[in-house]
């Protein structure tokens, strides 16, 4: 056991039994040690707790990361859809109304001009996830 210390230390080494000697008991010393029995007693209901409160972060973050992947594929598939119908539209469309000749100038445009567009616009779309 350690003597009596005069660094403040004197409530909590009295609320643990590691002073012998001289015990002293004013305001602050009571104070102190009221506030230890109580932090005590809190401790104490929380390890006898029963009910386990561990929480899975790395689960509830998957989770998470499922959901706005599953928000940003419905996007994605409706802008697609939207796009491609309109495309689809606007080709039929001219179609009809000049002659059927243009079905076959804008394959040979999309076979030919594509690749040079399809190209710049990956790369572009790779830097912006990044």
């Amino acid at each position: 056991m350690k003597k009596y210390r005069k660094d403040g230390n004197h409530p909590i080494d009295a609320f643990y039994n590691e002073i012998e000697g001289d015990k002293r008991e004013d305001e602050t010393s009571k104070e102190m040690l009221l506030k230890l029995e109580g932090a005590s007693k809190v401790l104490k209901a929380v390890e006898e707790n029963p009910y386990d409160f561990s929480i899975d972060t790395m689960d509830i973050l998957l989770k998470a990361e499922e959901i706005k992947n599953r928000r940003v594929s419905k996007k994605e598939v409706f802008l697609f859809l939207l796009i491609s119908i309109s495309i689809l539209t606007l080709y039929f469309s001219l179609a009809y109304l000049y002659s059927i000749e243009i079905i076959f100038y804008t394959q040979l445009l999309l076979v030919f001009i594509g690749p040079w567009l399809l190209v710049p616009l990956t790369i572009l779309r790779e830097r912006g996830m990044k």
